[in-house]
């Protein structure tokens, strides 16, 4: 009980590269078109006595000229099962592993099982159950760490730690 209790001394975080707030609402203000930008750095923490830092981002809306076009367009008539285009869009997701881009293997990724574990309607966002929330919406989540816990060597998704996850989801 008391090695249980006692608190132990965090590793040094100063050899961290976290992207920071400002160059993620820089890079979604220039690439994403919305109406609402957020982004957050979370505090360090540890996993196996590894250091990391989770940092995500969301933009969300379709813009202010979108919002013109639709109003002024008129409609068109659909067949019988057809749908608009853009109806049911889902959320898009973009996930770093230490300022590289994660491309492949999105399901297999922590990230990606953290935004589908969040409660979106708690935020007025739909989601279907097991899949990415509905609407014009880009997530942005980054892991940076000295050794981050890939799924193999190819280095295409973040395994899954219950530290990670924790940290994933508070972010978002």
């Amino acid at each position: 009980k008391a090695i249980q209790s006692t608190k132990i001394m965090a590793p040094p975080t100063n050899c961290l590269s976290p992207v920071g707030e400002k160059a993620i609402l820089s890079g979604l203000y220039q690439q994403i078109k919305g109406e609402f930008y957020t982004a957050v750095s979370r505090p360090p923490a540890v996993y196996r006595g590894n250091p990391f830092v989770i940092e995500a981002g969301l933009a969300y809306g379709r813009g202010p000229e979108h919002g013109d076009e639709s109003q002024e367009s008129k409609p068109i008539a659909l067949a019988e099962g057809e749908t608009q285009e853009n109806d049911h869009e889902l959320a898009r997701l973009i996930r770093y592993a230490n300022r590289v881009p994660l491309l492949y293997q999105q399901s297999a990724c922590v990230i990606y099982k953290s935004v589908l574990d969040t409660t979106w309607r708690n935020y007025g966002v739909s989601q279907s159950k097991g899949a990415l929330p509905s609407g014009p919406m880009v997530v942005f989540a980054h892991m940076a760490s000295v050794w981050v816990p890939f799924t193999s060597e190819s280095k295409e998704a973040i395994a899954d730690y219950d530290e990670i996850r924790k940290e994933i989801t508070l972010a978002l």
